[in-house]
């Protein structure tokens, strides 16, 4: 089960505030008849700004704990900022991952385990990684023109 969805307090897309929630529980059962627990929530926000050719993004998570073979292990922290400016069919795209904070990644054993094992590992050289990106909507023409009177939308264009 999962719950995702997005609230427009202001009805357009100058503020777009998005969520991802998805309950986890996994019980593994030994061949000693004993059980392993884990239950965590995996999360993922998304607050996003549009106005006119300029849109500002950003998304952060809270990392969980989850079962990961006889380990605990968290999910990848979040915290990446991205804004990007359309011309015409051209989009400029410019983001920092891990805006402030390097990447980061625990590990520890389980209650139930015999031996107590445990890592945390930062990736200082993550922290603030600028990237760059630019791209081109191929998808311009009659075919566009056609679809719009349609009322659908075309999915955004691949960056590189």
């Amino acid at each position: 089960m999962q719950l995702s969805g997005s609230i427009k307090p202001f009805g357009n897309n100058l503020l777009v505030l998005k969520t991802f929630l998805m309950p986890i529980s996994i019980k593994v059962k030994k061949d000693d008849q004993t059980q392993m627990q884990s239950f965590c929530v995996r999360n993922n926000f998304n607050i996003s700004s549009e106005y006119k050719n300029f849109s500002l993004q950003y998304q952060f998570n809270f990392p969980v704990f989850m079962l990961n073979g006889a380990f605990l292990s968290t999910t990848e922290n979040a915290s990446h900022l991205f804004a990007s400016y359309k011309l015409k069919e051209w989009t400029f795209k410019t983001g920092l991952y891990w805006m402030g904070m390097p990447s980061e990644y625990k590990t520890k054993s389980l209650p139930e385990s015999l031996v107590n094992y445990s890592t945390h590992t930062q990736i200082f050289n993550n922290k603030n990684m600028f990237v760059l990106g630019l791209s081109y909507d191929f998808s311009s023409g009659k075919k566009l023109q056609i679809q719009k009177k349609l009322e659908n939308s075309t999915a955004p264009a691949a960056t590189f």
